[in-house]
């Protein structure tokens, strides 16, 4: 069957049921009821518009839907169904023109070649809109696309497949996590495991492998969390002694940004430097903290990597000598260790030793320290 006019109905009491469909013409194509192809669907450049109703691809042909600028849109629960039984990537060609045209088509590369069937829609607004909570994610997201999200379902096999999602970096943004809507252990949108993310040209795409959730059908695309910074420095110093540098081994994509208690940064009392290395001069009082987070390309912030920074008092050499007077030969002197914040000790004591014999004491050293200071 050719479609050949302007705007044309799929329509009747019962599914219709088409070997080869090819869409043409000046208008678009719109169903009112269920349609079903068992060769090829070939799209062109129009739209096929399945309302709440579902357009159903039984030819398990990589190629069985063909086009050039056209989409499948629905409403509802309407969806574009194939069905799959070759381990390769089956093309759900989505969009919509509600709201805006947007074209963002969704690939499913099963894992096995038993019979399957899988279905995908188009949301062309904000999850939010349909009870989906875009505030509500697991600690590993942030940032889920406030466009659109896809109905992804499989409603036939027990077989995991590959999901990737398409998107528009300019128009979208840059995503490189899936999120997918459940109610358990709580309602909000979790992480469906690891994805790559890749970018071409045209549209880029996230994917996640071994997929084999299908209890929720709203999956999206979502930005990335990175984890807390780890920060490499100096731990323990003597405190208002020393200036520690610090610093992280930095991803080319993100951006930084630090903030210390207990120090000076850069030179800059309260100062937020952005940059993957700093200076901090410490004071006198501890403990010291330093704060680093990370942002990744996406706009999402890290938790805060953390340095706790341990104050070690500088300690202070003292001692007092009995009798503290000159004194003969063979007296005995006393010296009392009168010292702070010591651990360990040394002494040095400077002689002069004069031609009549007499010794004379010309100075006394001692230095004190603690494991560290």
């Amino acid at each position: 069957v050719s479609l050949k006019g302007p705007a044309q109905l799929i329509t009747g009491m019962a599914t219709t049921p088409f070997y080869n469909l090819e869409l043409s013409g000046t208008g678009n194509k719109t169903q009112t009821i269920t349609a079903t192809v068992d060769g090829i669907l070939a799209l062109n450049d129009k739209e096929l518009a399945t309302g709440v109703h579902y357009m159903q691809v039984n030819n398990p042909s990589v190629t069985a839907i063909t086009r050039t600028t056209g989409f499948v849109s629905s409403l509802g629960n309407g969806y574009l169904g194939r069905k799959t039984n070759v381990i390769a990537p089956y093309l759900f060609p989505t969009g919509s023109s509600v709201n805006s045209l947007r074209y963002r088509p969704v690939e499913i590369t099963p894992s096995t070649t038993a019979n399957d069937i899988y279905t995908v829609r188009l949301a062309n607004n904000d999850a939010t809109l349909d009870g989906f909570d875009r505030s509500l994610y697991d600690s590993t997201l942030c940032i889920l696309n406030p466009y659109y999200y896809h109905k992804i379902n499989r409603t036939s096999g027990a077989d995991a497949a590959t999901i990737s999602i398409y998107f528009d970096e300019i128009a979208d943004g840059i995503f490189y996590k899936i999120g997918q809507w459940k109610t358990l252990p709580n309602t909000l949108w979790y992480d469906i495991g690891p994805s790559t993310e890749t970018t071409t040209a045209l549209l880029s795409h996230v994917s996640s492998a071994n997929q084999n959730d299908f209890s929720s059908d709203p999956f999206i695309l979502t930005g990335v969390r990175p984890v807390a910074p780890m920060i490499s420095g100096a731990q323990n110093i003597c405190a208002g002694q020393q200036s520690s540098i610090y610093f992280v081994n930095p991803d080319a994509n993100s951006s930084y940004f630090w903030t210390v208690n207990g120090g000076v940064l850069n030179g800059i009392p309260n100062a937020v430097a952005p940059d993957d290395t700093i200076s901090v001069n410490w004071g006198t009082v501890g403990p010291g903290v330093v704060n680093l987070f990370e942002t990744s390309i996406s706009g999402c912030v890290s938790p805060a990597g953390i340095s706790n920074v341990n104050f070690y008092v500088q300690p202070v050499a003292n001692f007092t000598t009995t009798p503290n007077t000159p004194v003969f030969e063979e007296t005995n002197i006393h010296f009392d260790n009168l010292s702070t914040g010591d651990a360990s000790w040394e002494w040095v004591l400077g002689m002069v030793i004069l031609p009549t014999s007499e010794i004379r004491i010309t100075h006394i050293n001692m230095w004190v320290n603690t494991r560290l200071c």
